[in-house]
């Protein structure tokens, strides 16, 4: 077990020299972002007053943050234990928390579905 464990150790130490010594590795690439503005609606007019944010700016910021962010919500949540979606799947069910016989069917109906050859 020991022996086991020396290798593990010098594998590690290994691979930790290699990648700080290796040019690919040793320095990662530097990017820089510029956030855009929160104060600059969509159309390039400034945000100078609090209505001008409440009726413009505020919903312009939840529609983005909805369309690339978060998600949209859903009105009626689909009832419990039917599976929904096709491409991505998921379904609320009862019980505990963990997999069980019918998790691992639903798991392989999805597998065949997307990854079975034709």
């Amino acid at each position: 077990m020991r022996r086991l464990l020396a290798d593990v150790v010098k594998v590690c130490f290994a691979v930790l020299a290699i990648s700080l010594t290796c040019p690919v590795f040793a320095q990662p690439p530097q990017q820089t972002y510029t956030l855009p503005d929160p104060l600059t609606l969509l159309n390039g007019k400034r945000v100078t007053n609090i209505q001008t944010w409440m009726q413009k700016r505020r919903p312009e910021l939840i529609q983005l943050f909805e369309t690339y962010v978060y998600g949209r919500g859903v009105d009626d949540m689909p009832p419990v234990e039917a599976p929904v979606g096709d491409f991505i799947g998921y379904h609320n069910r009862t019980g505990e928390h963990g997999q069980n016989p019918y998790d691992w069917d639903r798991y392989l109906n999805f597998a065949d579905r997307h990854f079975k050859k034709q």
